[in-house]
């Protein structure tokens, strides 16, 4: 028997290729979870796609999960920001942004993305309300679920803002003189995410983090080059950041975060039905995720992994 036969008897099946994991929906990937979420906990999910996924599935164990009425935010860096505006109130009329029309366009939130707002006290009041609910659940909440979806994130050089969506070409400010757009490093991403933690601990001592990183591909690039390489180098770097800020918070406090794989259980699947065909308009998609996978591989691993066996059986 070789060395490197008899290493392979010394550790986990996990730690060890095998084909015959991708017959199976979640791939047999492991995951090591260092809490439980119980039925009467409050978890706040905040990020991409996959935070809204984990809050219907905490639903079907009638767990309160909530947004808080936010939309997605994409970036660890605009996630950061709303919960530290949320305490800190520095939120104003000045970070909605006025287009040629006079009307104004607010970079954070989804709601009125295509129509923009009349006034900018009516994006900030949206906006402010939002924010008085996410203090009140960071403030009480036993877990926060984390998705981070972009490493290409915006700011305006103006506020100093981070941004969650480009803005519109159309805006009175000169364009190139306001908005730049920056590949954020892993070092860049792990520090927001250590300095994120340890700000909602200094608020909510008992909270609990899980974070994940999305699968989802980008609509676009603004690093002139192609959109897949793109991509695959974001998701890199948040996969990368999370790994090293879990590492340092482990040595530096006695705190709970945790990362749970959505990301390569979606990955690495090796058959084509993990991705949409078509959107809700009958246009070619391949780029968000089924719900009857997200139902099968999806929520049967992190429901094993986080949730009382007794509460998944009530909701199968």
């Amino acid at each position: 028997m070789s060395k490197l036969q008899n290493i392979a008897f010394t550790v986990p099946r996990s730690a060890v290729f095998s084909p015959r994991r991708f017959d199976r929906t979640d791939l047999g990937i492991a995951t090591d979870p260092s809490f439980q979420i119980h039925q009467n906990d409050r978890v706040f999910c905040i990020g991409s796609c996959f935070a809204r996924a984990v809050q219907r599935m905490l639903g079907s164990c009638a767990i309160q999960s909530t947004f808080a009425g936010l939309t997605h935010r994409y970036n660890i860096f605009t996630i950061e920001q709303t919960i530290r505006w949320a305490f800190d109130d520095a939120l104003s009329e000045d970070h909605f942004i006025r287009l040629n029309d006079g009307s104004f366009f607010d970079p954070y939130d989804r709601s009125r993305i295509e129509t923009g707002y009349q006034i900018a006290n009516e994006a900030y009041e949206l906006n402010a309300a939002q924010l008085r609910n996410v203090k009140q659940e960071v403030s009480v909440c036993d877990t926060l679920v984390i998705t981070l979806g972009l490493a290409e994130v915006w700011r305006d050089t103006f506020t100093n803002a981070w941004l969650n969506h480009r803005p519109p070409d159309s805006t009175a400010d000169p364009f190139d003189s306001r908005f730049r757009i920056t590949q954020t490093t892993v070092a860049e991403n792990r520090n927001a995410i250590v300095n994120l933690v340890r700000y909602v601990r200094s608020i909510n001592p008992k909270a609990k983090f899980i974070f994940s990183v999305s699968p989802i591909a980008l609509n676009a690039t603004f690093t002139q080059t192609d959109v897949l390489v793109a991509t695959m180098l974001g998701k890199a770097t948040l996969r990368a950041a999370v790994h090293e800020a879990i590492a340092e918070l482990a040595r530096t406090q006695d705190c709970l975060v945790d990362y749970f794989p959505s990301f390569e259980i979606v990955m690495f699947q090796r058959n084509n039905d993990v991705y949409v065909e078509r959107d809700d308009r009958g246009r070619r998609d391949r780029q968000h995720i089924r719900e009857d996978f997200l139902h099968n591989a999806i929520r049967p691993a992190f429901l094993k992994a986080y949730i009382n066996p007794n509460l998944t059986a009530q909701s199968a």
